[in-house]
């Protein structure tokens, strides 16, 4: 919207930004690229075909385990018998090392409620698996409100927050105990 109103008004763009003389091609590829690679099926491929949803407003690579989270929550909450509080440990099984890397690494970081609080917890909640699981357990949502100063101090979350126990492994499953 903002470039259709900067046209409006006879504002243009760069011309030849990506194969001019100072065009990006030549500043990182030194114009060495296949230009059919790019062009070859114009009008026929449409790479947006290839982009997701991003439904929570973290890492993707904590989007499964938050939706697995919301679902389990939502059954055990069913159960008028439940109390979210009796949970002992929540085991999430983290299927690559990447994903560990980005999520969980330093784990004593990723699950620190001090941290959360502070200056770069807002995106340390974005990229933290216990932080994101328990609040999916806990709100049944991770929105940008779970974000906010107030949910990374929240008792609801950093209760369930140190019961969140990720383990590196292949089987990439949520575990949780059994109601009662």
């Amino acid at each position: 919207v903002m470039a259709m109103e900067m046209a409006r008004i006879g504002i243009s763009g760069t011309r030849r930004s990506l194969e001019g003389k100072f065009g990006y091609f030549e500043a990182f590829w030194r114009n060495e690229y296949d230009r059919n690679a790019l062009l070859g099926e114009l009008g026929k491929r449409f790479e947006v075909d290839q982009v997701s949803v991003k439904p929570y407003a973290c890492c993707k690579y904590s989007h499964t385990g938050i939706a697995a989270g919301i679902e389990i929550g939502a059954e055990l909450r069913a159960d008028p018998a439940f109390r979210i509080e009796d949970i002992e440990q929540v085991s999430v099984h983290v299927a690559s090392t990447d994903c560990w890397e980005l999520l969980c690494a330093p784990l004593d970081e990723k699950s620190s409620p001090a941290l959360l609080a502070g200056p770069r917890g807002w995106a340390l909640a974005q990229f933290s698996f216990p932080y994101a699981i328990a609040c999916a357990l806990a709100r049944g949502r991770f929105t940008i409100a779970e974000l906010t100063q107030e949910s990374r101090t929240a008792d609801d979350i950093l209760g369930l927050l140190k019961k969140v126990k990720p383990v590196l492994d292949e089987r990439g499953v949520v575990e949780l105990p059994e109601p009662g």
